[in-house]
């Protein structure tokens, strides 16, 4: 029969406990009132004292402490010296780059993100605009239309108030003004001159602009052609007055000395045969009267008893303004 050989075994309370003995040790422990910072500083002080491990361990712990704090205590004073120097900064927010630097200081000081985003906000707008007042400065100095047409577009959407853009909208129409004003001289139409020499006085142009000098001349010139063909075709008073009052408006336009002296040769001539007598604007044969709808000095207006009876006959209107006889 053999024996059974007794094995050595370690006693229990020598034995470390497990993982699972401590956390069940730890629940059964009564809870206990958070120790204050003196009750705390003073058990640091007496594991310092103690000899060995112990005063090791709480000298470890404290330095791990100090090299993991993340945050640093800072004074509050740079922060709210930054926050000034960005309200100052957005009160006039035209100076960018004291803008710009504000903001950099900001951040440095560590304001908060929330109130950056809205300085930052603020100087990107403000940067936007100021971008597209300088295009409007380049359009405005350009004198191109289609440029000013985009930039007062842009300017508007990007929020550019109605006296920043007074002088562009002035400087838009006057440039359309005064392409149109080349258009009736190269068409050498009266009534497109008459138009544009109106809309550019309109649009604010100086009558002493040389566009307006050349308009007013051009149409001086042509009123002052169909004045001498008309007293020369029909030989009445009126249009010889006419033509003289059209001499007086080409010398105030400064006409060349050749379509003035031409103009004046053209009413002597006209004045050694004048027909006293009205004739008919439209037979150009029989005595005529003013009618009483329009009776106009410069042409028109004036017709005869036969020539009223056909018109009456037909519609009933002047022949010269269509309003109602």
């Amino acid at each position: 029969m053999r024996l059974a050989v007794p094995q050595h075994r370690v006693p229990r309370r020598s034995r470390s406990p497990s993982i699972t003995s401590r956390v069940a040790l730890f629940e059964e422990r009564p809870s206990q009132s958070p120790r204050s910072c003196e009750q705390m500083g003073t058990e640091n002080a007496r594991a310092r004292s103690r000899p060995g491990s112990a005063r090791r361990f709480f000298e470890a712990r404290e330095r791990k402490r100090q090299e993991q704090a993340s945050v640093p205590i800072t004074s509050s004073a740079p922060r709210d010296v930054a926050i000034a120097a960005l309200e100052r900064a957005a009160r006039d927010p035209s100076n960018s780059a004291a803008f710009e630097e504000a903001i950099k200081n900001g951040r440095d000081a560590g304001v908060f993100t929330f109130k950056l985003k809205e300085y930052e906000k603020l100087f990107e707008r403000q940067r936007v605009m100021s971008h597209a007042r300088q295009q409007l400065l380049e359009a405005v100095e350009s004198c191109n239309i289609e440029l000013l047409d985009r930039a007062i577009q842009h300017c508007e959407e990007v929020g550019l108030t109605p006296e920043d853009l007074l002088h562009a909208r002035r400087r838009h129409r006057m440039e359309k003004a005064r392409r149109k004003l080349h258009e009736a001289l190269a068409a050498e139409s009266e009534s497109k001159l008459d138009e544009a020499i109106k809309g550019a006085k309109a649009a604010g142009m100086e009558e002493s602009e040389r566009a307006v000098l050349d308009g007013s001349r051009a149409l001086a010139k042509l009123r002052l052609a169909d004045g001498m063909r008309r007293a020369l075709e029909i030989r009445l008073r009126r249009h010889i007055d006419l033509l003289r009052s059209l001499i007086v408006e080409g010398e105030a336009c400064r006409l060349d000395l050749e379509t003035l002296e031409l103009a004046r040769s053209a009413v002597e001539e006209a004045e050694q045969n004048v027909q006293e007598e009205e004739l008919c604007d439209i037979c150009l044969e029989n005595e005529a009267n003013p009618l009483p709808c329009c009776g106009r000095t410069d042409g028109g207006g004036r017709i005869c008893d036969g020539c009223l009876a056909n018109v009456m006959q037909l519609h009933g209107q002047c022949p010269f303004c269509r309003g109602r006889l």
